[in-house]
């Protein structure tokens, strides 16, 4: 039998559910006792105060609310029944590999960034970049999403590339356990980045930051570019929230462009 966490607690949606101001159904209670939480939907740095009815009473920065108990991982020392880790405030991907991309190779992100997310997923025949590469010197260049689109159906996968990802579709992949392949504007000062398109995967995020793999390196978000470009240096970096997002939502608002969606064809 799970035992149930006491004090600080950090809670993930297994399900769409709700939050309540009584425990009891929520057909009982008005719209103004009730708010809607979509699968996936993480709160942080919650507070147990009660529990009752199979329901648990915490206080958070939404205020306090009650919650369904079997609705949410996060609340007892049960294993999660979700497709990622845990680790304080962090949610990430396990295990997700890293492939360092060469300084003559620096046109070929993508292809980087492909190949970690069809390894990540198991796909047949992919062990290193190489392996895409080889596939993609087929269908077209490096930087063709027409291209890359074709090698993953080759590999028998399929993924969406969207212009209008927000952070809340990014969090959400994380959540179904998938990677995101982002593009970044690498290049000019923070607040006004230029040209320099860069992708990296986004395998997880914190309070205020996504968790990256830099096929490059580790960016420098301020100046642009790239602050160390050793071979692990761009494994599971932590790019905060407030300056990577400039690059990568450089319109404001839902303009992220990115792979999602990764699927078996």
């Amino acid at each position: 039998m799970p035992s149930p966490h006491w004090g600080w607690v950090s809670i993930v949606s297994r399900c769409p559910t709700w939050l309540k101001k009584h425990p009891v159904h929520v057909d009982y209670l008005p719209s103004d006792d009730k708010a809607e939480v979509v699968l996936g939907r993480s709160i942080r740095r919650c507070k147990v105060l009660e529990r009752d009815n199979d329901h648990t009473y915490l206080e958070t920065g939404l205020g306090e609310w009650w919650i369904e108990d079997t609705d949410w991982d996060g609340l007892t020392d049960e294993k999660p029944t979700v497709p990622y880790a845990i680790d304080r405030d962090l949610i990430y991907l396990r295990e997700f590999p890293y492939f360092h991309q060469d300084a003559d190779k620096w046109r070929e992100s993508q292809v980087f960034t492909l190949s970690m997310c069809l390894k990540y997923l198991n796909t047949p025949n992919i062990n290193k970049p190489s392996d895409y590469l080889r596939v993609l010197n087929k269908h077209g260049d490096s930087i063709s999403r027409e291209a890359h689109s074709k090698v993953l159906e080759e590999f028998g996968m399929k993924a969406t590339f969207t212009y209008s990802a927000d952070p809340q579709d990014i969090k959400e992949e994380i959540h179904k356990g998938l990677p995101v392949a982002a593009s970044l504007l690498s290049k000019g000062h923070v607040t006004n980045p230029t040209k320099g398109t860069h992708l990296v995967v986004i395998t997880g995020y914190g309070l205020d930051y996504w968790l990256v793999q830099d096929p490059f390196g580790e960016m420098d978000l301020i100046n642009g570019l790239w602050l160390d470009r050793s071979p692990d240096s761009g494994r599971n970096v932590r790019y905060s929230f407030k300056e990577m997002d400039s690059r990568f939502f450089a319109s404001g608002g839902a303009s992220g462009w990115c792979w999602v969606n990764f699927r078996k064809r």
